[in-house]
């Protein structure tokens, strides 16, 4: 067994970016020329239609244009959320697999569909992925960002549960016999087993320890996990959700402009990314009939976009490994400079989502490593980091060695690499264009893990709006 020890695998650098400064600073990289940080350029888009249609996060953001190359043939997504009505005009016909996890007490299987409020959520965070834009009674329909996927929809939350977790029907009790937690297991191991190449998931729901051991069963299957972290955070809260496991990639909102919401607290160190999610075209249900759209908000809606654009890039590059999909999304955000390394804030994790820059790069370019690992020290990462390493095949580092009796010179400290490890926040009396760019977005060390070799084969984190704008 490998010997745990406190050394921390190398992660990208850190700064923190004012979140409202952002905006403004990207505005003025745009008038200087610096298209590469800037927003506005990578949300540019040749279709000029209207916003509050929803369908922004298709016609602005390089999807429509993307379509072009590919819809994310060859690439499996499995969706882990609430049941799901696959009869919605916007679904008919899709590449979308129902399938269910969840068992009555007396072990019956709990169908996975239905027409009821209980499956909005699941159909409507489907549709962003696998949406074919058919509309109904002469409305526009949902765009799905990666239509060409195969979607498998894992019903996860019991039956009878909305997405806010209120009673709507008739409900489904955990057999006698089951741990805790045991519709995620299955439906994460019955995913892999299938040949999913991303996992994402907005319900934040219990992952016990069966289903975290799970989670590390899709590591070494080569698979991209995604979740939704919370909408609503207080300073200084802990992310509790799926989005709290070990190496998952965790998506924010943002909204058509790149802006974050007004009330938004940081979700922390370990937010991954932020992705359209204010404003999405969704299909919904009044008086039990599907025959209207919404505008969603929430981190559910960017989570499952994200995970589309992935799909994109992946299929025109499948070879690449899981570690070097998300590699590629964090080394290609509208916030990283060109040719430069991506540094994390607390609001924007790795920076914005873009679809051009991602799918320009070649991934297999990049490490074989996941950068989003929690310290190897920390005794609170679900699954471990050493977990983690050893079931993707690659090296532990061990503890350092003891010194020898005959002691070697020393050499002096490096008090330039201190300056520029510094940690402290500097973006309230420097421009963006300066936080973003030049050599302090060096890589913070080098990578320590050996080569994976992968197989390349065959509470829910955000409440939905009404046809009203109330969000839900």
């Amino acid at each position: 067994m490998a010997v745990m020890s406190t050394h921390r695998p190398a992660r990208l650098p850190r700064r923190p970016i004012h979140r409202r400064a952002l905006a403004t600073a990207c505005a003025a990289a745009a008038a200087l020329g610096i298209g590469a940080v800037a927003i506005t350029p990578a949300f540019a888009a040749t279709d000029s239609g209207p916003i509050d249609d929803g369908l922004w996060y298709f016609t602005r953001t390089g999807v429509a244009e993307a379509h072009q190359q590919t819809t994310g043939q060859g690439i499996t997504i499995a969706v882990l959320d609430t049941m799901i009505n696959p009869d919605v005009p916007d679904l008919v016909g899709a590449n979308v697999q129902a399938l269910g996890t969840c068992r009555a007490a007396d072990g019956t299987p709990v169908p996975a569909t239905s027409t009821g409020p209980d499956a909005k959520h699941g159909t409507q965070v489907t549709s962003v992925i696998a949406g074919t834009g058919a509309g109904t009674e002469g409305q526009a329909g949902v765009r799905g960002v990666a239509p060409g996927a195969t979607i498998m929809h894992f019903a996860i939350l019991p039956a009878g549960y909305d997405a806010d977790g209120s009673e709507v029907g008739q409900g489904c009790e955990i057999p006698p016999d089951a741990e805790f937690g045991y519709e995620i297991t299955a439906a994460v191991d019955q995913a892999v087993a299938a040949g999913a190449d991303i996992i994402t998931t907005s319900i934040g729901t219990h992952w016990a320890d069966g289903s975290v051991d799970a989670l590390l069963r899709a590591y070494a299957a080569g698979v991209v996990v995604l979740a939704a972290p919370e909408n609503q955070m207080s300073p200084g809260d802990e992310m509790l959700g799926p989005d709290a496991l070990n190496g998952v990639v965790t998506v924010g909102r943002h909204d058509v402009n790149g802006a974050l919401p007004d009330a938004l607290a940081p979700n922390g160190e370990y937010l991954s990314v932020v992705a359209p999610g204010i404003d999405l075209r969704v299909p919904a249900a009044v008086d039990g009939v599907w025959n209207r759209y919404a505008l969603a908000d929430g981190t559910s809606y960017a989570t499952p976009w994200t995970a589309g654009v992935l799909a994109l890039a992946w299929s025109l590059h499948p070879d690449a490994t899981a570690n070097q999909m998300i590699q590629a999304l964090i080394h290609t955000t509208a916030t990283t400079p060109e040719g430069g390394e991506p540094v994390h804030d607390d609001f924007y994790g790795y920076g914005p989502v873009s679809v051009p820059r991602l799918l320009a790069v070649d991934p297999t370019t990049f490490p074989d490593e996941n950068p989003l690992l929690h310290p190897l020290d920390d005794a609170g990462a679900r699954p471990s980091t050493a977990a983690i390493l050893e079931a993707t095949g690659k090296a532990v580092p061990q503890e350092t060695a003891e010194p020898t009796a005959e002691p070697t010179a020393t050499p002096a400290p490096d008090t330039t690499d201190d300056q520029a490890g510094d940690d402290t926040d500097t973006s309230a009396s420097l421009p963006l264009p300066a936080i973003l760019g030049g050599a302090a977005l060096l890589l913070a060390a080098a990578i320590t893990t050996a080569v994976l070799l992968r197989r390349r084969t065959t509470s829910p984190a955000a409440g939905s709006t009404s046809p009203t704008g109330e969000e839900a």
